[in-house]
């Protein structure tokens, strides 16, 4: 592989930090969330969950924040920092997650590397996400 570019899907209390702390080593990283207007106020340095400073959010010339999806395919590490909330009946739910695993499955390319730091249960990525990632890229 050559140069790493990282990508973090979810800029939420998981990905932001990350995104911010990948940022601050100098990676070439992106953050990439499907709320467009999450995208914008976290690019004029406005977080509203209160838990990054507007100083941590200014971008430099190796990281950038999107809503589209165009934008990340010359990524190759793909890092999912996706909620996967529980129902009243203790049920996780993935939709969230294989939503944006189709996505991004769609954009892959031999030798990209995908991370899982959603929590999810045991099987579901052998079961559920990896049948979508093959399916999605032919890969």
């Amino acid at each position: 592989m050559n140069k790493k570019k990282i990508c973090i899907i979810g800029l939420g209390y998981v990905g932001l930090p990350l995104f911010v702390s990948f940022k601050k080593k100098y990676f070439n990283v992106c953050g990439y969330d499907v709320d467009k207007k999450r995208v914008l106020e976290l690019s004029r340095g406005y977080d509203c969950n209160n838990e990054i400073k507007k100083k941590d959010l200014l971008l430099n010339n190796k990281s950038f924040l999107t809503s589209r999806i165009k934008d990340i395919e010359e990524h190759n590490i793909y890092i999912f920092a996706l909620p996967t909330p529980i129902n009243n009946k203790k049920i996780p739910d993935i939709k969230i997650l294989t939503d944006a695993t189709k996505k991004v499955s769609s954009i892959l390319k031999v030798g990209d590397v995908i991370i899982f730091e959603s929590t999810v249960y045991p099987g579901l990525t052998d079961e559920v996400l990896i049948p979508i990632i093959e399916k999605n890229s032919g890969l």
